[in-house]
């Protein structure tokens, strides 16, 4: 073989390498961006819940409306959050508990509702108080499992985020 043509060879070899190894971080960084983004949201999902937990502790202690509507508004903004999550998401086993994370949130949603028609309902004389307090504590039951539940499913995309970043 001659040096030339062993030169030609060498070029196109490093040539491909180079190529190679553009294509290989491009496609780590695209991973990581898309990790970072996903534990962002992780991050903004929990910090929410926590937000509308307090809220929904106002509007318990002290039949506050403004926190009630609040808490409400605080279900949509993460509610639209997990809408606009990228499809592009960690690993599919993130979109299932992305999803797992909009029921519990479907769920407590309903539920806070309910709370809010029991109080309704004992105010207006159509429920025994005693009856709705009742009620209430297995309706805040079930809203705290959901709180919880809400939590550990994002904690557990912050997790995968992290291992991955």
């Amino acid at each position: 073989m001659r040096i030339r043509t062993s030169l030609k060879i060498m070029t196109a070899a490093s040539a491909a390498l180079v190529v190679i190894m553009a294509i290989l971080i491009y496609w780590s960084q695209n991973r990581l961006e898309t990790a970072n983004k996903t534990k962002n949201l992780a991050d903004e999902i929990v910090s929410s819940v926590f937000e509308r937990n307090i809220l929904k502790n106002d509007y318990l202690s002290n039949g506050n409306l403004r926190a009630k509507d609040q808490w409400f508004s605080k279900q949509k903004q993460i509610s639209d959050l997990l809408k606009k999550a990228p499809s592009n998401l960690v690993s599919i086993s993130d979109r299932q508990t992305f999803l797992d994370i909009q029921n519990s949130l479907e769920g407590s949603s309903a539920v806070f509702q309910q709370i809010v028609d029991n109080r309704e309902n004992a105010r207006n004389g159509l429920r025994h108080q005693a009856q709705a307090i009742e009620i209430e504590h297995r309706l805040m039951e079930q809203l705290l499992l959901k709180f919880l539940d809400t939590l550990a499913n994002a904690h557990r995309l912050q997790e995968a985020s992290s291992q991955l970043i």
